[in-house]
């Protein structure tokens, strides 16, 4: 079993978490490169996961914004989007293809593949970190 850790020295104003949603089972790994065998097959991971609709990361906010779903197998599917209003936080809106409606609040009911969001900024001046937002120019 392998852990992968990423360190992100300055955190972004959109914060995107792609989960890993596939598990290899059975076979071995040898050779490198073009030779390489995995010998095994994936499968994808249909695990229900938790995620907060707010997240702290160091000292910096996070206000989730959107979610990407995946449904179908490994070699074929369909994404769809949920988004949240910014101007009413608990209004969720499910988008497939040309298909847009307002859904519930309970963002838990999603599987995600990805998750978006979005750095809460402070509308106060001294601690304004969006310094492309106009309402804090000097």
């Amino acid at each position: 079993i392998a852990i992968r850790q990423s360190v992100l020295t300055k955190l972004p104003n959109i914060l995107v978490i792609h989960l890993k949603r596939y598990k290899k089972h059975g076979g071995i790994s040898f050779g490198f490169g073009k030779n390489r065998n995995s010998g095994g097959s994936l499968k994808k991971d249909n695990t229900k996961v938790t995620f907060p609709a707010k997240l702290t990361v160091k000292t910096e906010k996070y206000q989730l914004t959107g979610i990407v779903e995946h449904s179908g197998g490994l070699s074929s599917g369909h994404y769809i989007a949920v988004i949240v209003n910014q101007e009413k936080p608990d209004e969720y809106y499910y988008c497939s293809d040309s298909s847009v409606r307002k859904i519930g609040s309970n963002h838990q009911q999603m599987n995600p593949y990805m998750l978006f969001y979005s750095k809460i900024v402070s509308n106060n001046p001294e601690n304004c970190q969006n310094s492309k937002n106009p309402e804090h120019e000097n």
